[in-house]
Formats: C-alpha cells, sequence, structure tokens
C-alpha cells in the first residue's frame, strides 16, 4: 500500500511554492512584518561584499525573518517564495506587476540562451545549468536569491566551457 504521508511531507512543506507558507506570510501583513517596499530584493545588490569588509551588513535572505516571526523558529529560516514576497514587499500590486515581470524576464531568458537555433551542446549545458532555472528558483525562493544564484551559476558554466575550450 503507499504511504501519502511520504507524499505529503514532500508536497506540504515550508520550501518552494507551498500554499500555506504563503498565505501565513500574507495574514502577517502588517501586523507582524511591516511591508519592505523593495528591500528583501535590493539588499541582494549588496551580496557579493563580503562581511569582513562590511560588519553591518544587513542580513541578505529573508527567510530567518520569516522563520522567526512567523513560525516561532529560533535558528532555521522559512524562504518567503515569489508570491510571498512580491505582497511583503508591494501589497497584491506587487503579485501582478511581479508576475508579469518574471513572465517578461523568463522569456527574455529563454530567447537569449536557448540552444536549440545553434545545436553546441555546450551551450545546451550553459543554459540548462543558469538561465533555466530562474523561474524556478525565483518562485521557489526568493527574487534575489534566484537571480544572483542563476546568475552565478551561468558565469561558473560559462568560464568552465571557455576554459575546455568548447564553448
Amino acid at each position: 500500500s503507499f504511504n501519502f504521508a511520504i507524499l505529503d511531507r514532500l508536497v506540504v512543506n515550508r520550501n518552494d511554492l507551498e500554499v500555506a507558507k504563503t498565505a501565513h506570510i500574507m495574514n502577517s501583513i502588517p501586523d507582524t512584518l511591516e511591508y519592505q517596499y523593495g528591500k528583501t530584493i535590493a539588499v541582494w545588490l549588496v551580496a557579493p561584499i563580503p562581511r569582513e569588509f562590511w560588519n553591518t551588513k544587513p542580513l541578505i535572505s529573508s527567510g530567518p525573518i520569516i522563520g522567526t516571526k512567523i513560525y516561532g523558529n529560533r535558528i532555521s529560516g522559512v524562504p518567503p517564495g515569489f508570491v510571498g514576497e512580491m505582497y511583503w514587499n508591494f501589497s497584491i500590486f506587487g503579485v501582478i506587476i511581479g508576475g508579469f515581470l518574471l513572465g517578461w524576464l523568463m522569456k527574455w531568458a529563454h530567447i537569449r540562451f536557448n540552444p536549440k537555433s545553434s545545436g553546441s551542446l555546450a551551450r545546451m549545458v550553459l543554459y540548462v545549468y543558469g538561465p533555466m532555472q530562474i523561474g524556478y528558483l525565483i518562485i521557489g525562493t526568493s527574487v534575489g536569491f534566484g537571480l544572483v544564484t542563476a546568475g552565478v551559476n551561468t558565469l561558473i558554466a560559462y568560464v568552465t566551457l571557455r576554459f575546455i575550450k568548447v564553448l
């Protein structure tokens, strides 16, 4: 017999795009969490600066804030996901406009990096390792994390493929 408890743990959790988590975040605004007006996204611009050079650098990931304030976690964070983060920053307008912008970004990345036209295996590896992940990373975790991670992955793949002289 199939064990549905395992399936529940995979589907209903606090990671990725999870409906109950998103509802908790949305219901916590503005009482528990104040509107951020883009701060949770813009803070990722300073992510590359090491704390060694900037001791008072702000917290980059908003997961610990959500984990602490909404779920009462002492240590672990809960990533907001795209809908939760957009609502936390800009209310329902952020969700709607952010959805259009995310769609545009994903279309741009697909057109810009799509390897179909060249038929190159190296370009396929570059596409799969970096730009193809943008939507999944942003929707499941946060906008800043998704953009930074996809950008870093694309750069690493590009440099590696150039180094081994296949791109």
